[in-house]
């Protein structure tokens, strides 16, 4: 007699569990609090450079600190003058992109305390 009932209120309580639905906050005029920051690390490998007279090349060493992680990379003059321009045109215009963002950030922070 009690596995009858249990056998028959069993579904019951299983479906009254799973069909309840719960509505917290959901205020479409809440505004955001929390920002959602992304957070990057740059990459700790720099690369060292050291002329052969000998050669004539250019040897790039991939460091971490002063450890020395891997084979060197071997360049001309002329490509070495290349990889230094393009290097110092990408930070020229990181900063500037990063200055830019902390301005435009800075704006929202002040829009943001207004309202």
């Amino acid at each position: 007699m009690r596995k009858d009932i249990l056998l028959k209120t069993a579904p019951l309580f299983f479906l009254s569990l799973f069909s309840n639905q719960a509505f917290a906050q959901n205020s479409e005029n809440q505004k955001e609090t929390i920002e959602n920051k992304e957070f990057t690390l740059p990459d700790p490998t720099r690369y060292e450079a050291f002329y052969d007279i000998k050669t004539g090349l250019y040897y790039l060493y991939p460091k971490i600190g002063n450890l020395v992680v891997g084979e060197p990379l071997v360049m001309t003059p002329l490509q070495y003058s290349q990889y230094i321009q393009v290097k110092q045109a990408r930070e020229y215009y990181n900063e500037k992109f990063d200055s830019r963002k902390a301005l435009a950030d800075k704006k929202k922070k002040e829009e943001f305390r207004r309202e």
